[in-house]
C-alpha cells in the first residue's frame, strides 16, 4: 500500500484528475467513484482516546470485554473531543495508493467527483473563534462549500454564516454529500443544522440560486433539468419532489408520497422515470417495494418486493443504504433490520430478479454506505449505523468473484479495521462457544479462542474469513512491513497477530506469535493461559501427543481444590479458594481425550494439610521438565513447554 499524504494541496492531483474520462451513469452517494472508476473518495473520522484494546486483551473473556471496548473506535464524533481529525481520501479500489484530499479538526462532508472527474466538491465547517460555545453546547461558525480542482487549487464557492452545530449535527455532518448536475454548473448540497435543507449553488458565480427546505437526498436527472429529492412531510413520512430548472427559474412540485422510509432515489437512463423504494400499508405489515415512477404521470410500477417475509414476521427497518447503476441496471440495497443480521440485496430491476446476496465481510455487520463503480463491476461498502457510529473505512467488493479489499489509507484506518474485526469475531465467539463444564461447575476460559472442533464448521469458516483480513492488516503498518521483532510493534500488535493467525488456522504462524508474546506476560496465571494456548495450537497442528502432554501438565500444576485456613469462634475451618485455572485445565484435558486427574478431597493431603498459612493460588508451578543433568536425579516427565525453562533445555520429539 502506498499512502500519498498532502498537507497543502494535492500532490499529484493534477495527474489524478487528468486521467479521469467522461463516463455516463455515475450516481452520487456518500462515497464517490471517479467517472473512470479509478478512484474512490470518502471521508473518515479519527478520534483520540485510549486504545481500543489494552495489553492482555486476548485473555479477557467477559461478555463486556468481548464487545465493549472495541466499539470506542466507532463512536460518533464528539464536538468537544480534542484531537479529532476529519480526512477526505481518494483511494485506488485495489488499495495500492491513497491521496489525502483534505484534513481538518472540524467536520467535513463526504466528497463528490465532478461529472468530468476534474474536481472534487465537499462542505466544511469553519468555527468562529469569537463565538465558541461552552463545553457541551453548540459550536458557531460558517458552512463553506469547497471545490478542489488540482494542485493547490482549492476555492470556496459558498460561505454561509451563522451555522450552529450541536452533538447530533456533528454526527450527521460527514454522512451528507453534494450532488453535481451533469453539466457541472450546479451543486446541490445539504445544509447542516437542526432542520434539513438543500442549497442549489451555481459553481461559476458562487451564487445560491435556490434553497429548498425540509429536503434531503438530492439526485439530478441525466439532462440536468430536474433535481429529485425527498421532502420531510408532517409526522415521519416523506414524499418525492422535483425541482425543475427552466431558464433562470426553478419550480418545485410534488410527485407522490413514499412512506416512512428515507432512501435515495435514482434516475433511469431515459430521464423519464425514477427508481427507488416506497413503503405502503399492507394487510398485516408494511409493504416495501422497489418501484419505477413515471415523472410525468406519477404512475408507480412495482418491480420487486423487498424483504417481505421479514416484514411479515414483525421485522423493523432501522436504516437503508442503496445505490443504483443505470448503465448496468444494477442496484445494491443494504437493509438494517432490528435484532437481525444485515442483508445486502443485489438486484437487476429491469429483469425483476435478485442475484445472490452479498456478504462482503460478515453478515453481522450493519452496512451504512453503498456505492457502485461506474462499470458496475465493483461495489464499495462502509460499516456502521450513520448518526450512531463513525463509519468504518471502505472496502471494495467484486460480487462475481466475491473478492473483498479493505482500503487502508493510513495507520488510523488500519487500527479502525483491526478493532472492527476483533470486535465482530469476539462477539461471534462469545455467543457461539459451547458451555464448558468441569467438576460440576462452569469453566472460565483463559481466552475466547476455541478448541479445535469446538464450534460449528460454518462458524469456523466465518471466523477464518474475518481473521484472514485481520492477518493482512497486521503485515503492514502505515505502508511499511512489520515483523515480530519490530521495535514499533507492541504487545497488543503481537496479540492481534496471534489471535488472527489462530482463527484462520495458520497454526505454525500462531506458534511463532505465541513465542514472541510469551515474554511480555510473567505472572503465573498468564503463563498458564499461554500454556493452554500452546496445547491448543499443537492440537490444531495435529501433534496430539504433545498437546496432551501440555494439558496433563496443566492438570498437575493446577492440582486439586485449594482451601484457605480461617480461624473462627468454632475453630479452624477450610474455605474454598476460587481458582478458575483448575477446572479449565481439567476441561482441556478431557477434550483432549485424557482422563482427568481425580479431584483431591478437602484436607485429604498435599497442600491442603498445611494449616500455618493459606496456599497462594497465584504462585507459579514448579517446572516439571528440567533435564536430568539439572534435576540431579530421576527422569524428566516429558512436558517440553513448562514456563521459565531455557529453550536450549527444551526436549523436542
Amino acid at each position: 500500500m502506498t499512502t500519498i499524504a498532502i498537507s497543502h494541496g494535492l500532490l499529484g492531483l493534477v495527474r489524478l484528475l487528468a486521467t479521469a474520462a467522461i463516463t455516463a451513469g455515475w450516481v452520487h452517494s456518500p462515497m464517490s467513484w471517479s467517472p473512470d472508476g479509478r478512484w474512490l473518495s470518502y471521508t473518515v473520522v479519527s478520534q483520540p482516546g485510549p486504545e481500543a484494546r489494552d495489553a492482555g486483551w486476548i485473555f479477557n473473556t467477559s461478555h463486556e470485554g468481548a464487545i465493549g471496548p472495541m466499539a470506542a473506535a466507532f463512536r460518533p464524533p464528539q464536538p468537544d473531543a480534542r484531537g479529532t481529525r476529519y480526512r477526505i481520501w481518494a483511494s485506488r479500489p485495489d488499495g495500492e495508493a491513497s491521496a489525502l484530499i483534505a484534513e481538518s479538526a472540524w467536520p467535513l462532508t463526504a466528497p463528490a467527483w465532478s461529472p468530468r472527474g476534474k474536481a472534487l466538491a465537499y462542505g466544511r465547517f469553519v468555527p468562529d473563534p469569537a463565538a465558541e460555545g461552552e463545553a457541551g453546547g453548540p459550536h458557531r461558525g460558517r458552512f463553506e462549500v469547497v471545490v478542489q480542482e488540482g494542485l493547490n487549487r482549492r476555492r470556496t464557492v459558498l460561505a454561509v454564516p451563522g451555522l450552529e452545530l450541536d452533538e447530533a449535527a456533528f454526527g450527521r455532518f460527514a454522512h451528507s454529500a453534494p450532488a453535481w448536475s451533469p453539466d457541472g454548473q450546479f451543486l446541490a448540497i445539504p445544509q447542516p443544522g437542526a432542520s434539513s435543507s438543500l442549497l442549489v449553488v451555481r459553481v461559476d458565480t458562487a451564487q445560491v440560486v435556490r434553497k429548498v427546505v425540509r429536503a434531503i437526498l438530492p439526485a439530478w436527472s441525466p439532462d440536468g433539468s430536474k433535481l429529485a429529492y425527498l421532502h420531510a412531510d408532517e409526522g415521519n413520512d416523506y414524499s418525492l419532489h422535483l425541482l425543475e430548472h427552466q431558464g433562470q427559474a426553478f419550480t418545485t412540485r410534488a410527485v407522490l408520497p413514499v412512506g416512512g422510509v428515507a432512501a435515495p432515489f435514482f434516475w433511469d437512463e431515459d430521464g423519464r422515470s425514477i427508481i427507488g423504494l416506497v413503503e405502503r400499508p399492507g394487510l398485516r405489515s408494511p409493504d416495501l417495494q422497489l418501484v419505477s415512477i413515471q415523472v410525468a404521470t406519477a404512475e408507480e410500477l412495482r418491480l420487486l418486493p423487498i424483504a417481505p417475509e421479514i416484514l411479515r414476521h414483525g421485522g423493523t427497518i432501522r436504516g437503508i443504504a442503496m445505490d443504483y447503476c443505470r448503465d448496468e441496471d444494477q442496484c445494491f440495497i443494504a437493509l438494517d433490520f432490528d435484532a437481525r443480521d444485515a442483508s445486502v440485496l443485489w438486484t437487476n430491476p429491469r429483469e425483476r430478479q435478485f442475484n445472490k446476496p452479498i456478504d462482503a465481510l460478515d453478515r453481522s455487520l450493519k452496512v451504512g454506505s453503498v456505492a457502485i463503480s461506474p462499470d458496475g463491476r465493483a461495489v464499495a461498502l462502509r460499516f456502521g449505523v450513520p448518526g450512531r457510529d463513525a463509519l468504518s473505512p471502505p472496502l471494495t467488493y467484486d460480487p462475481v468473484s466475491e473478492h473483498a479489499i479493505l482500503l487502508v489509507p493510513d495507520e488510523s484506518a488500519r487500527r479502525q479495521w483491526v478493532s472492527l474485526i476483533v470486535q465482530t469475531s469476539r462477539t461471534m465467539l462469545a455467543s457461539s462457544l459451547p458451555p464448558a463444564m468441569a467438576d460440576g461447575q462452569a469453566v472460565v476460559r483463559p481466552t475466547l479462542l476455541p478448541l479445535p472442533g469446538e464450534i460449528l464448521e460454518y462458524q469456523r469458516r466465518r471466523l477464518a474469513r474475518l481473521a484472514g483480513h485481520g492477518a493482512k492488516l497486521c503485515t503492514g503498518r502505515a505502508g511499511r512491513e512489520t515483523t515480530g521483532d519490530d521495535d514499533l510493534e507492541s504487545a497488543v500488535d503481537r496479540e492481534d497477530r496471534l489471535y488472527f493467525d489462530y482463527l484462520r488456522g495458520d497454526y505454525e504462524a500462531a506458534m511463532a506469535d505465541l513465542d514472541a508474546l510469551e515474554p511480555a506476560f510473567a505472572s503465573a496465571g498468564r503463563r498458564l493461559a499461554i500454556l493452554s494456548l500452546r496445547s491448543q495450537i499443537l492440537w490444531g497442528q495435529g501433534e496430539l501427543d504433545r498437546a496432551r502432554e501440555v494439558a496433563a501438565y496443566l492438570v498437575e500444576a493446577a492440582g486439586g481444590p485449594v482451601h484457605r485456613v480461617e480461624e473462627t469462634p468454632l475453630g479452624p475451618t477450610l474455605t474454598p479458594v476460587a481458582d478458575p485455572g483448575r477446572p479449565w485445565a481439567r476441561y482441556l484435558s478431557g477434550r483432549a481425550s485424557l482422563p482427568p486427574a481425580p479431584a483431591a478431597a478437602p484436607g485429604g493431603g498435599g497442600e491442603q494439610e498445611r494449616d500455618d498459612l493459606p496456599v497462594n493460588p497465584f504462585a507459579p508451578p514448579e517446572a516439571p521438565d528440567l533435564p536430568p543433568m539439572l534435576r540431579g536425579r530421576g527422569q524428566a516427565p516429558g512436558m517440553p513447554f513448562a514456563p521459565g525453562i531455557p529453550r536450549q533445555f527444551i526436549r523436542e520429539r
